[in-house]
């Protein structure tokens, strides 16, 4: 059974804690706390943090809360703005819950309300597509009214 993310901290947390007791520095207890959870459990910078934090006395194993902004916004919150008043802009959105336009994508992406499509497009695209249409439709005045295809 693969534990949780929570007992995972924990469990590399007092790893550490020992292994630092035992004199071993962050690469011997990396190796040590890897060859049991996997490697994947724990990178090199997260060992390192922890001993850093270990020698300045917070000897605490628990993650430790992040401050700044949030990485993850609640699709609710995102469904709900969209719900109650549907003129209401991507920017006003963005700027409202305080995150990222290429996050709030992801996140309309996965609420079904952008096609994939678009999605994978740029901003440089869709401008670079109506730069061109304005080109079109002056070709299309020269030539006396006949539709031009490129």
């Amino acid at each position: 059974m693969k534990p949780n993310k929570t007992s995972l901290v924990s469990e590399t947390g007092r790893c550490t804690k020992e292994e630092k007791k035992k004199g071993k520095n962050t690469v011997q207890s990396r190796k040590k706390v890897c060859e049991v959870y996997g490697e994947e459990c724990f990178t090199k910078r997260q060992c390192q943090r922890r001993f850093a934090r270990f020698r300045s006395g917070n000897l605490n194993v628990q993650d430790v809360p992040h401050t700044g902004r949030p990485t993850t916004t609640n699709d609710d919150k995102i469904k709900a703005l969209i719900e109650t008043n549907q003129r209401m802009t991507a920017r006003e959105i963005v700027e409202k819950l305080d995150i990222s336009n290429s996050i709030f994508n992801l996140h309309l992406q996965q609420l079904g309300y952008l096609d994939p499509f678009f999605a994978s497009k740029n901003k440089c695209s869709s401008e670079r597509g109506i730069f061109q249409l304005t080109e079109k439709w002056q070709k299309f005045i020269q030539q006396n009214d006949q539709y031009i295809i490129d």
